[in-house]
């Protein structure tokens, strides 16, 4: 793999047959035993992989510099692990949830109020990011909510992975038959298509969920670069164009683990509202785009300034060599 390879062009880390196993494992001895039996996985991982190990060490330092969170300690192995636990128990977390197993983690939810008002057929395009457990919230939130949600995702470097928790999703229609998918192949032949079918999503009244925090597969031109962690960085513009041009409301959904000594693991789930009704004509349209991404870029930041453990962007983030 190259030094700086873009996140779509690395291959899939993640196996899929070692997560059913680590699962097993859950399910017959609970939380210690998952967590004795990942350490030598996620070790194997550390010291096989540097573009991985750069890529945390690259982050954690970035938010030390901002935070002091490490108390004047450099990065290092341990530090990197600690990353790769909350990873790994993110990923245990995500299949707990879409199976309904019992003992799941606590979910804390946060500025829900921004939907309250949303008329049955008003939809909304919401910025997620790889970040704490947000398959929770689409457990809980299927239950508060009438709207449709459909789910924009690139799966292509995590298919394996993905097809496993849609097997548990589809294994539950019960509970999950309002929330769909729609993947995102990065093929500008199919984008016109895809706004098409996304348009009239939001048109049903659907809640339509995008990352916010990866560049576009196609193009870095579809992106905006803005301080984050003590540098620039690209962040992509296409969920905020298909609000603006939808005229739909543009949210901001981050989800992170909060860590409370004693506790059961909580995922906080945090609302923010960028713009209830988005207008800008063609002229306008570059700067808009720019200041919807930077108040979703302020809140990313914010939200992992107190849990820098449960970033998941395992790549150069700043440089992403596309």
């Amino acid at each position: 793999m190259k030094e700086n390879a873009a996140w779509f062009r690395q291959g899939e880390r993640t196996s899929a047959l070692g997560i059913r196993i680590l699962c097993a494992l859950e399910r017959a001895g609970g939380a210690t035993l998952f967590r004795c039996a990942a350490l030598p996985v996620l070790l194997g991982y550390w010291l096989a992989d540097p573009s991985l190990r750069r890529a945390s060490l690259g982050w954690l330092e970035a938010v030390d510099r901002e935070t002091g969170f490490l108390k004047g300690r450099r990065p290092g192995a341990a530090e990197g692990l600690t990353q790769l636990a909350h990873f790994a128990e993110s990923m245990l977390d995500k299949i707990k949830a879409l199976e309904g197993r019992p003992g799941l983690p606590r979910l804390q939810i946060e500025g829900e109020d921004v939907f309250r008002g949303d008329d049955p057929k008003t939809g909304a395009v919401v910025l997620t990011a790889h970040t704490g457990c947000w398959e929770l919230l689409a457990a809980e939130g299927l239950r508060r909510t009438e709207h449709p949600i459909v789910i924009l995702q690139h799966t292509a470097n995590s298919r394996r992975f993905n097809a496993m928790l849609e097997a548990r999703r589809r294994a539950r229609p019960e509970a999950f038959a309002n929330l769909s998918s729609l993947e995102v192949s990065g093929r500008p032949e199919e984008a016109a298509a895809l706004a098409l079918r996304v348009s009239e999503a939001l048109a049903d009244g659907a809640y339509v969920v995008i990352a916010g925090d990866r560049i576009p597969i196609a193009s870095a031109r579809s992106a905006v670069l803005l301080p984050f962690m003590g540098r620039e960085a690209p962040f992509p513009t296409g969920g905020a164009l298909l609000a603006l041009l939808a005229r739909a409301p543009l949210r901001t959904m981050i989800s992170a683990r909060i860590d409370r000594p004693g506790e059961p693991r909580t995922y906080r789930v945090r609302f923010r509202s960028i713009d209830e009704a988005p207008s800008a004509g063609r002229r306008e349209r570059r700067a808009w785009l720019e200041s919807a991404m930077r108040r979703y870029g302020a809140a990313l930041e914010a939200d992992l300034r107190d849990s820098p453990y449960d970033w998941f962007n395992f790549y150069d983030f700043w440089n992403p060599g596309c």
